[in-house]
């Protein structure tokens, strides 16, 4: 296995692939590892045939994660992708706790979604203060917060569960005020 190829990068999302190209310099290779990692996690979640074998693969990622960068397997295009990453690696752990969440179908509720959506947002906010934009980092995480619950609200088939994680998004226009 090689680098992370732009043929990856084309089964990205389509708002995570114009967020990159929008993405500054500095913040791009950033932004590319925490997409990359976080369509890793879905498609663990979403090919979960049996929670506890996910979970096992979630835990795989957080001891990945728990060790220092030179000590991470080789030849993996994921984990060489995430030496990108700009921001602490707690922000990733937390990543892979929201993912987490959304394993328990029976628990799929406040708590899950907002687990979910906040360990996905705090990858931004992460990321923000570690480009030196501390300034921005509260919009940042209410960013996260919007980006994460639509995106969960399309992910899900029962209505009630979308009309959930649609109430839980921040109000876009108070977050692009402050």
């Amino acid at each position: 296995m090689g680098d992370v190829t732009e043929e990856s990068l084309a089964h990205l999302p389509m708002p995570q692939r114009l967020a990159l190209t929008y993405a500054t310099g500095a913040t791009r290779a950033s932004f590319k590892a925490l997409f990359l990692f976080d369509a890793a996690l879905a498609d663990i979640v979403r090919q979960a045939r049996e929670p506890l074998l996910a979970q096992m693969r979630l835990a795989w990622w957080r001891d990945v994660l728990a060790k220092d960068a030179a000590d991470r397997p080789a030849g993996n295009p994921l984990i060489a992708q995430l030496a990108e990453w700009n921001g602490p690696d707690n922000a990733l752990h937390g990543l892979v706790d929201g993912w987490e969440q959304l394993l328990d179908d029976a628990a799929l509720g406040n708590v899950a979604m907002a687990g979910f959506i906040d360990g996905r947002a705090v990858c931004f906010e992460a990321l923000a203060r570690s480009c030196g934009e501390a300034a921005y980092a509260d919009a940042a995480l209410q960013a996260g917060r919007l980006w994460a619950s639509v995106d969960l609200a399309f992910g899900l088939s029962d209505r009630e569960e979308r009309d959930l994680a649609l109430r839980m998004a921040p109000d876009a226009s108070s977050a692009s005020r402050k």
